[in-house]
């Protein structure tokens, strides 16, 4: 298994963590080890710069101004509309592969303590419920999962794909309003 044979409780933040240090308090009391998780989350911190995308959104951005500054052509408004309009394409574009990445890259963590732990329990709030709902979609977890506002359906949007339906006995997700 890997670093422990006592019971694990698998835990995937957000952008802040919200009620998690309360659970994992009361998961710790219980005898339960928490394990977090290290997720890259657009944008905060500079752990998810390492996303290949953010080179690219950068390159779209610099191509848009070289070509603006290159228009000597007429009608010059007709071309700088084509160019900006191009660029902002190009960067939509970009952006889905920033979460796209970050996603991937944070599923990939999370499967890494999957193998290293003997985990009885994930929990994932906000964009961590985003990776939880990936792991159970995948199939690289198929046990007890508690889900607190996952921003599945947002991650989903940003991604430009359409959000994944989990029907499983062993899910619970809680929202707030």
């Amino acid at each position: 298994m890997g670093d422990s044979d006592e019971l694990a409780v698998l835990i995937l933040s957000g952008w802040s963590d919200g009620p998690l240090p309360a659970l994992e308090h009361s998961l710790r009391q219980r005898g339960l080890r928490c394990v977090r998780v290290p997720l890259p989350m657009p944008p905060c911190g500079v752990y998810w710069c390492a996303n290949p995308f953010l080179l690219l959104l950068a390159g779209v951005v610099w191509l848009m101004i070289y070509a603006l500054n290159e228009v000597t052509l007429e009608p010059a408004a007709l071309y700088i509309m084509l160019i900006i309009a191009g660029a902002l394409v190009a960067a939509r574009l970009c952006v889905a592969g920033v979460v796209r990445f970050a996603e991937w890259h944070g599923a990939a963590n999370a499967r890494r303590l999957l193998a290293r732990h003997r985990v009885a329990l994930v929990v994932g709030f906000s964009w961590g419920g985003g990776i939880a709902h990936q792991l159970l979609a995948s199939r690289a977890w198929r046990g007890p999962t508690l889900l607190l506002a996952p921003t599945t359906v947002a991650m989903a949007r940003c991604a430009l794909r359409a959000p994944q339906r989990l029907d499983d006995a062993r899910l619970r997700v809680v929202l707030a309003s």
